[in-house]
């Protein structure tokens, strides 16, 4: 993949997460069962998504603490435990497929794009934190602190991330008990 080609999946990756949502709303066969099944690991990315964006000062200093003391993307790490979590509730292999191919594809580029803006900011600051810290699989560390501040959470707009959780959440939800 090209750095341009990157450089738009990166900068577009909201929108191109929303047609990768809806083309697996279309193909998922959702049941009651499934949706209490999926809910957990969406509650679960989503706790990981906003522990990350409080700790988070984005581009003022290289966040090397809590959750990105484990990992280097905990905020896309959340992400993928969200997607396995709807996934599950849409109850598709194919659906499933889409979906897992789209999420890898716009967030594999963003996290590549990310590393070099880095990179640019940081220096060797920012790779020695790359020798030390996974890029996605979280290792187990001691915590440490994480200078946790909701007025981040909500400066880096996490809340709209809720609001669409909870609308899919709601449209699978539609989709078992009304739409059948």
């Amino acid at each position: 993949m090209t750095e341009q080609v990157r450089h738009l999946i990166g900068y577009n990756r909201i929108p191109l997460s929303i047609v990768v949502g809806a083309l697996f709303f279309f193909l998922a066969h959702p049941s009651a069962g499934s949706v209490w099944l999926g809910t957990p690991w969406i509650l679960v990315g989503e706790a990981i998504r906003t522990w990350s964006s409080g700790c988070l000062d984005k581009n003022k200093v290289l966040q090397t603490e809590g959750p990105y003391a484990m990992t280097r993307n905990p905020l896309y790490l959340g992400n993928a435990l969200i997607g396995i979590g709807f996934a599950l509730i849409g109850r598709s292999f194919l659906g499933g497929a889409v979906l897992a191919a789209g999420l890898t594809l716009i967030y594999g580029a963003t996290i590549l794009e990310e590393e070099r803006f880095l990179f640019r900011r940081f220096g060797e600051a920012y790779e020695a934190y790359k020798g030390q810290v996974p890029r996605f699989l979280p290792r187990l560390s001691l915590s440490t602190p994480s200078g946790f501040r909701w007025e981040r959470v909500f400066e880096h707009r996490e809340q709209n991330t809720w609001w669409g959780i909870g609308a899919g959440v709601l449209l699978f939800g539609l989709k078992v008990w009304v739409w059948g």
